[in-house]
C-alpha cells in the first residue's frame, strides 16, 4: 500500500502535512514544536527534564495520573 502524504506551507509558516485514510471516518491531528532538552538554551537547562520528572513522580497534591489529566485538559501532549 503506497502512502500518500500531502505537504502544504500555510501563510503563516506552519507546514501541513496531510495523509488520507479511507477507511476511517474522523479525523485528527498533531501540533509538532520544537522542545525538549535540545533546544534548551543556556540559563535554563534542565527544564525539560525536570518537567517530565514532574509527570512521571507527580507534583503537589496531584499523582502522576492527575498531572497528566490536567496538562491533557489544556491541550498538552
Amino acid at each position: 500500500m503506497q502512502q500518500s502524504i500531502s505537504s502544504f506551507q500555510l501563510e503563516n509558516g506552519l507546514t501541513l502535512l496531510v495523509e488520507p485514510m479511507s477507511h476511517v471516518q474522523s479525523a485528527a491531528y498533531a501540533i509538532l514544536v520544537p522542545a525538549g532538552g535540545i533546544y534548551e538554551s543556556e540559563g535554563v537547562n534542565g527544564t525539560a527534564a525536570v518537567l517530565a520528572d514532574l509527570i512521571m513522580r507527580g507534583a503537589g497534591e496531584r499523582n502522576s495520573r492527575e498531572l497528566i489529566d490536567t496538562l491533557d485538559g489544556y491541550g498538552v501532549q
